[in-house]
């Protein structure tokens, strides 16, 4: 509990009840534990006080018998009563005196006992305060937690390039402002990050608070991983202090874990009081735990999961930072942008265990190489950027070789294979006539593009008046043509039959569904044409939710006109679409608002799609099954480890790479690969389809091997929609749509 004074109490009033119980004018002097004087009445005459403070220093005032211990003569027929402001858990707080005139015993003693009483009232009147004033230490401190809170809260949402500091640093230092903490600091050893926003006061016993924080980090995070909880450990003697660190630190400890978006702990935030200071209490350990949580959330925003660098998000926020340097201050710096060349070779050849573990690997090459003040992203899949600060095209060129001929000496090993890394790397300046991060990100990529272009393992450095760049940039105008696309509906949807093979169910209506992209002048263009481009500038997920809701409208018309088969469409996904968190309740949504049959709508995904977005693809998959729809895994055969995590996704058909099916006839190896996938479906009972069934002699061999259903142009080109429609219903659908 907090310590009251006697100063803050009201003794004005203590005075007026023992003038009034007494009948006499009595004075009342009060004192602290240390003699020293607190209050007096306004009335005692300074005589008075005089005598009775020299009488009290230099003479011993004298007991007599026939009066309490309590009552003291210091003068014939002038004596004084004193009474203790003592508490049993405190001890003696002051005490009350008073002077009395006379020698009546009567009088002397009906005195002293008001006296006591008067005490005893005070000492409640103490220990009322002292609850007030730790009530009010409280609130001040849940108050004070509050405000960390939502200062963190702030922080975390709306972060923004203009602040130009690092959202963990700001919360640290208000965690060590806030609740006065000797030294603060976040570890984050997972994320091969360093240690973050040192904060200390300990700069006489350690002068140096990283190498301390160092010494401890793995220690507190074997702990930590191994709990997931927060620790507190405010004795030195603490059995834990000897599994952290060895020698003997007079410091009190706590700590609370930093998870992951899996759960897992990778980190912690360490706060250190020394020894003489108070305990850490639980309130403490509660407001560490709740930070930690925020960093965690702030970690997840802003850095690469698997790599520990900023993610593209956070990354942005430092590129727009540069751009308003370069306009206002005239600052300029430059910006890399690296795409590595083998990864699809390793993910291939190793498995995509391997591919993440070459890019935690380069990543923590890249980290080592930048300066501490240049900004290092994991932008997407294989691809890394690095802000230069106050850096000329020049130096940046050089940079850029350097990280070239770094990657290309270094050498990844996985279960005893070797592979050479080596990567395509794009340079641009950062200069006050950008537009946007939009306008620097697509020249640096091209640049990187351009420079996979011409061989690969090498720099382009942008220039303006690029003629390179000028020819690239007129695959960008794709951008402009498919949002206008969408925006005036010129995409149009078209049916292609996937049949079945002799032997297989003939009572289903099976198709895939097409897009093809209409013009200005109304001619259908082909989705190779303009779909890299959307993928490659991130339009796929708008395309794919059109296709899904103009084919989830003519869905219905469909199965309530057709009776004697079922109706199977199947849809094609994008990777870029899986990976949007808002995607799996928009296909609920529709499902739900026309009422479709889930069991007429089957997801065509390709196989590097779901590898890419795993996490993402198997969580999409698992609700939507559960809900009736069906999946399809397309291109399967094209990566050497596909067969390895086919049995955690919950496919219903396998969708044969057409690269194996057209030589089917003629190659023996790809005859091998496709009896290999028609056997592991019948295994675990997953139908096959093969697609680029040419003619006639494909199929026979299909039939041979097993294969469940076919597609191609040799059983049917792709027709649009509306035709199928017509074909199908005639008559029927303009009744169908007049209902509607």
């Amino acid at each position: 509990m907090t310590c009251a004074s006697l100063q803050e109490l009201n003794f004005d009033k203590y005075l007026q009840l023992l003038c009034s119980l007494a009948g006499c004018q009595c004075p009342l002097i009060v004192f602290d534990s240390n003699d020293e004087l607190v209050w007096t009445s306004a009335h005692l005459h300074p005589e008075s006080y005089d005598l009775f403070k020299r009488s009290l220093e230099t003479e011993q005032p004298q007991q007599q018998s026939n009066f309490p211990e309590n009552i003291l003569e210091i003068q014939e027929n002038h004596r004084i009563a004193i009474q203790n402001l003592d508490f049993q858990e405190i001890g003696r707080v002051g005490y009350l005196v008073t002077l009395i005139d006379g020698g009546e015993s009567k009088k002397v003693k009906k005195i002293n006992k008001i006296l006591g009483d008067i005490a005893g009232w005070i000492k409640d009147d103490y220990l009322l305060v002292r609850e007030l004033n730790d009530m009010a230490d409280e609130l001040t401190a849940r108050y004070e937690e509050l405000n960390l809170m939502y200062s963190v809260e702030d922080k975390i949402n709306n972060y923004s390039p203009e602040q130009g500091r690092d959202v963990l640093i700001d919360l640290i230092e208000d965690f060590w402002r806030y609740l006065d903490i000797d030294s603060v600091a976040l570890i984050l050893l997972e994320k091969e990050l360093e240690i973050k926003g040192v904060k200390s006061r300990l700069a006489e016993e350690f002068p140096d608070p990283s190498q301390l924080f160092s010494s401890l980090s793995h220690g507190v995070y074997a702990l930590l991983h191994d709990s997931k909880k927060s620790i507190v450990l405010n004795k030195t003697t603490d059995p834990y202090w000897q599994d952290i660190y060895p020698n003997e630190l007079s410091l009190k400890l706590l700590a609370a874990p930093v998870l992951d978006n899996k759960a897992e702990v990778c980190g912690g935030i360490i706060a250190l009081n020394r020894d003489c200071k108070t305990d850490f209490t639980n309130s403490d350990r509660k407001l560490l735990e709740v930070l930690a949580d925020q960093a965690a959330a702030a970690i997840q925003a802003n850095y690469d999961n698997l790599t520990g660098l900023l993610n593209r998000r956070s990354f942005e926020h430092f590129l727009e930072n540069s751009l308003l340097s370069a306009r206002d201050k005239k600052v300029t710096s430059a910006l890399l942008y690296l795409d590595l060349d083998q990864f699809k070779i390793v993910n291939d050849t190793a498995g995509y265990d391997a591919g993440d573990e070459l890019l935690k690997q380069v990543a923590h090459l890249l980290r080592n190489a930048v300066s501490k003040s240049d900004y290092l992203a994991r932008l997407s899949g294989d691809e890394f950027a690095i802000l230069l600060q106050n850096c000329s095209l020049k130096d940046a060129a050089k940079v850029a070789n350097d990280l070239l001929t770094l990657i290309k000496d270094f050498r990844f090993s996985w279960e005893e294979k070797l592979f050479d890394i080596k990567t395509s790397i794009g340079c641009a300046a950062i200069t006050s006539d950008l537009v946007s991060n939009t306008d620097l990100l697509t020249k640096v990529d091209t640049a990187c593009h351009i420079a996979k272009q011409q061989g690969r393992n090498r720099i382009h450095v942008y220039q303006d008046g690029d003629a390179t760049y000028a020819k690239h940039h007129k695959q960008t105008q794709w951008i402009h043509r498919i949002n206008h696309a969408l925006e005036e509906d010129r995409f149009c949807l078209y049916l292609q039959p996937i049949v079945p093979i002799e032997g297989s169910d003939k009572s289903e209506l099976h198709y895939e569904v097409l897009l093809r992209l209409l013009d200005e002048d109304g001619q259908a263009v082909p989705p190779f044409a303009f779909i890299p481009a959307a993928e490659r500038f991130q339009i796929m997920p708008r395309i794919d939710r059109w296709v899904v809701q103009n084919t989830f409208s003519v869905l219905n018309e469909l199965v309530s006109q057709v009776h004697d088969k079922s109706i199977l469409l199947s849809i094609n996904l994008s990777g870029q679409t899986l990976s949007e968190d808002d995607f799996l309740y928009f296909i609920i949504n529709e499902l739900e608002h026309e009422n479709i049959l889930s069991e007429s709508v089957c997801f065509e995904i390709t196989e590097t799609a779901v590898i890419s977005n795993l996490d993402s693809a198997i969580n999409l998959m698992s609700i939507l099954k559960r809900k009736g729809c069906q999946f399809s895994l397309d291109d399967f055969g094209s990566g050497l480890s596909s067969f390895s995590y086919l049995k955690n996704l919950p496919v219903d058909y396998l969708k044969i790479d057409g690269f194996f099916v057209k030589e089917v006839v003629h190659d023996p190896i790809n005859r091998a690969m496709v009896e290999s996938i028609s056997h592991i479906g019948r295994v675990m009972g997953i139908k096959t389809i093969a697609e680029f069934v040419e003619d006639d002699a494909i199929l026979r061999a299909l039939a041979t091997i097993g294969i469940d259903y076919a597609q191609g142009y040799g059983i049917g080109r792709p027709r649009p929609l509306n035709e199928e429609l017509d074909r199908l219903l005639g008559s029927k659908r303009y009744t169908f749509a007049e209902q509607r």
